[in-house]
């Protein structure tokens, strides 16, 4: 059999054809798949790139995902999935939707799950059969509750109360300093035109400093995390077992006292999974499931023994 996966980022597209028994027939990587990075016709021709080098050609395909950075914004999932099928009539069973699939079944490969994604920013999506639940994941401004850029926020916010005589003293202080080569005050230009990622880079600040034992710190860091934990929770209402797995993806989650702190927030009923697998072996597990067939923990093996660097497609 032919299925092909599809992890479409803002920035690359990364994708796989590989048989029933996950060996990996070829990888390819070509242009953001993000429709919301890009007018969704150029996200349409870069996804197709990337299909017809890993096809070589117009072969039918036997099942094929496509999980896309925005693609479950607005009408992006129904629209995505009517240009696809346009551009892919030889697919059998074509599905697309949010990168968060991807994320998702990387870490738990099939079943009603959550998936966690804590990096810049933060989402919660709960998978109930068909059904995909979405919990927060709506942007710096109104949202992204304990994710790098509330934790560097924070962290840059505790040193100016502190330098306006306003907030207690704190390491925070010093150590945002150091990094800035400036006192914040000093720095507040530069934090606006680095904007959302230059402030989220300081997230670590916050961590290292809250491992450190700086009371503030701790204090930042525990209003971040129950942002996080309530989304998780709200998500975790549409899982109808007691026992509620979910996937960690993005680069927070790889802080020890982050994940440690936050499992002990939600309680032992919120079990935690992780992976190394890339996020387009996820697209990969949802296509296999569109066709009823099961990933296990052989699939997994022989996806994990022959899965190569990406080609990259020539501009």
């Amino acid at each position: 059999m032919r299925i092909v996966g599809i992890d479409g980022g803002g920035t690359k597209t990364d994708g796989v054809l590989c048989d029933e028994t996950g060996r990996v027939l070829r990888r390819v990587r070509g242009g953001p798949g993000s429709p919301t990075s890009q007018p969704m016709a150029q996200a349409v021709q870069n996804i197709n790139a990337v299909v017809r080098t890993l096809m070589q050609g117009d072969a039918p395909i036997d099942a094929l995902y496509a999980g896309l950075s925005g693609g479950s914004v607005g009408n992006n999932t129904e629209v995505m999935h009517r240009e696809l099928k346009a551009v892919f009539p030889q697919v059998k069973n074509l599905g697309n939707h949010t990168d968060a699939i991807n994320a998702l079944r990387s870490a738990i490969p099939s079943g009603d799950a959550l998936v966690a994604i804590c990096g810049t920013g933060s989402s919660v999506f709960a998978q109930v059969g068909e059904e995909l639940h979405q919990v927060g994941g709506w942007g710096h401004l109104v949202g992204d509750e304990g994710s790098g850029f509330d934790l560097g926020r924070r962290a840059l916010n505790a040193a100016l109360r502190e330098l306006d005589g306003r907030g207690p003293c704190t390491a925070l202080t010093a150590a945002c300093h150091q990094v800035l080569g400036q006192p914040v005050t000093m720095a507040i230009p530069d934090l606006y035109v680095g904007g959302r990622a230059l402030v989220a880079s300081f997230g670590v600040v916050l961590l290292e400093q809250a491992e450190a034992g700086d009371a503030i710190a701790v204090r930042e860091l525990q209003q971040a995390l129950s942002g996080l934990a309530e989304q998780i929770v709200a998500a975790g209402r549409f899982l109808p077992t007691a026992c509620k797995p979910v996937a960690l993806a993005g680069s927070v989650w790889q802080n020890d006292l982050y994940r440690n702190s936050m499992q002990r927030a939600l309680g032992e009923n919120y079990v935690f999974h992780t992976t190394d697998l890339p996020p387009v072996y996820g697209s990969f597990a949802q296509a296999m499931g569109q066709l009823g067939l099961a990933v296990t923990d052989e699939v997994e093996k022989t996806f994990r023994s022959t899965l190569m660097p990406a080609e990259a497609l020539t501009e």
